[in-house]
């Protein structure tokens, strides 16, 4: 009767065993107190999976982000070799919930309520963006919205914090690096890099001929590289998943949207479904063929329709494209020009940047739904003595284009009353724009190469602008015996640029991250 000789009780200062008084110290029950936790990369868009546990079995749980309910969940008996808390309850639940696109970056609360018991549990997520695709997202706008840490307060105190060099990321000039879940992928001539976001450290290298320096996409797990063909690859392992059955040249990378990715080749728009299509080798889901001509830019994609600008024996123009079913819906005329940029998609209004050799270069701002004819006629246009046609960005009603003559140029997206219009405000800058603007949280970002001098510089303007008709920067760096041939980003608290030189550089508030310049990116090699 063992238990009779030694019974010992954790509500009593003492106990009788073996007929020994022995002290044991008094221990208060395990209060039943829910805790819930969160899985996943917390960016806007990402679906997340909260758990918890000590919550009533039976009972349904409502799962907040914030103060907007997004998830509800049943209670189930926790399977666990220990008996649970005495006096409480041993229930768990999982759900899945997705972050608001609409959300900003930095703290938030996810919470779970019992629906019966009351219980309540709560944990705090940082939310960080993504910039996933060369124009930020499938519209092409260069406008980062969740940019919360760099502002024009304190811009000025942007300093270098890491730099990284590979061979293989030299001559590739209209390219970009883009930044999804705490990774950035940058693609060379041959190899395609994933970085850590944050120190630059190599996660893996991917090494084929058909990359080729253009911008890489992702989405949903893959990254889309392009260049002497099309190719998917795994964002965890640099795997490759799939491949495009034919090998034109692709020259200017891809756009992704609603899982299918668009890119283009002289005369023809490849639809290929994002995820593969069960082998290595994947036909297009459809083509689009500009018969007598060719699409001259990235495509844009918003709202089920695909915008590419092209040229044909009747002139320039910008076409809308059915996105599932790759047929014609209108064309949108383009009176002057030698070249088009990628087209830019934003609150309903579709904004295009043209070249010419003899004329200087023209913004045109089109109705992005149509005319409800077969062409439209442009709504507003604006002369923006480019020679070049770099794609432009828009934000908060604000067109902003670099020109080859040294200036950045801010133009009203709604036009003018009588067209052409002139710019909200212009801004001299020390050699010409090499590639398309940033817009974070009321910066404007803007690189040029200045081929006399031989140096680079990236410049930050106050996006409102400065109360006149002329700004100065806010901020700019400069590096010599080198281009910025290349867009920026800003992701995180983070400008992100490549140069021609094979170099990419991280601009960063003081003190915020862990620096590892100079360096090299090194590491294993993912090859099929």
């Amino acid at each position: 009767m063992w238990r009779l000789v030694c019974a010992i009780s954790i509500a009593m200062a003492a106990t009788l065993c073996f007929g020994l008084l022995v002290a044991i110290p008094a221990v208060a029950a395990t209060p039943n107190i829910p805790v819930i936790s969160v899985q996943g990369y917390p960016a806007p868009g990402n679906t997340l999976t909260v758990s918890g546990y000590r919550f009533r079995v039976g009972e349904t749980v409502s799962v907040k982000y914030d103060a907007a309910f997004v998830a509800t969940a049943k209670v189930f008996q926790r399977i666990t070799i220990q008996q649970p808390p005495s006096g409480g309850d041993s229930g768990s639940f999982s759900a899945t919930f997705t972050v608001p696109i609409a959300t900003t970056t930095g703290a938030h609360t996810v919470s779970a309520v019992g629906q019966t018991s009351g219980d309540t549990a709560q944990t705090t997520i940082t939310v960080k963006a993504n910039w996933s695709q060369f124009g930020f997202t499938s519209a092409n706008t260069r406008y980062n919205s969740y940019e919360t840490a760099i502002n024009p307060s304190n811009v000025a105190n942007l300093a270098l914090d890491w730099s990284l060099h590979n061979s293989n990321l030299s001559n590739s000039a209209n390219n970009s690096a883009t930044v999804s879940d705490g990774t950035l992928y940058i693609a060379g001539i041959g190899t395609l890099f994933a970085l850590d976001a944050t120190t630059g450290a190599t996660k893996w290298t991917a090494s084929d001929y058909q990359i080729f320096g253009r911008t890489p996409a992702v989405s949903h797990g893959v990254v889309v590289t392009s260049g002497y063909g099309v190719e998917g690859w795994d964002t965890a392992t640099g795997r490759l998943l799939w491949m495009a059955n034919e090998a034109p040249i692709f020259t200017y990378g891809v756009t992704v949207a609603d899982g299918l990715v668009f890119v283009a080749k002289d005369d023809t728009l490849y639809a290929f479904n994002l995820t593969g299509c069960g082998s290595i080798s994947c036909n297009p889901e459809w083509t689009y063929v500009e018969t007598g001509g060719s699409i001259l830019d990235l495509p844009a994609v918003a709202n089920g329709v695909v915008y590419v600008a092209d040229s044909t024996t009747l002139g320039w123009s910008v076409a809308a494209i059915d996105e599932h079913k790759g047929t014609l819906s209108w064309k949108d005329p383009i009176a002057t020009g030698f070249g088009t940029s990628t087209p830019v998609i934003d609150n309903g209004d579709l904004i295009v940047n043209t070249n010419s050799s003899s004329q200087g270069g023209m913004l045109y701002g089109f109705s992005a739904s149509g005319c409800g004819a077969a062409t439209c006629a442009p709504l507003w246009t604006a002369p923006d003595a480019s020679q070049d046609s770099d794609t432009p960005a828009v934000a908060n009603g604000v067109v902003y284009v670099g020109t080859p003559d040294w200036h950045l140029e801010a133009f009203n997206e709604a036009g003018c009353v009588a067209p052409p219009c002139s710019p909200l405000w212009s801004a001299s800058l020390d050699g010409k724009v090499a590639a398309a603007p940033a817009v974070a949280d009321g910066i404007v970002y803007v690189s040029v190469d200045n081929d006399t001098a031989a140096r680079g510089t990236v410049y930050a303007f106050p996006a409102a602008g400065c109360g006149s008709s002329t700004c100065t920067p806010l901020w700019k760096w400069t590096t010599y015996n080198d281009a910025f041939e290349d867009a920026p980003i800003v992701v995180n608290g983070t400008v992100y640029i490549p140069t021609y030189d094979g170099t990419l550089y991280a601009f960063h508030l003081p003190g915020a991250s862990v620096r590892i310049t100079p360096g090299h990116i090194t590491g294993g090699k993912a090859s099929r």
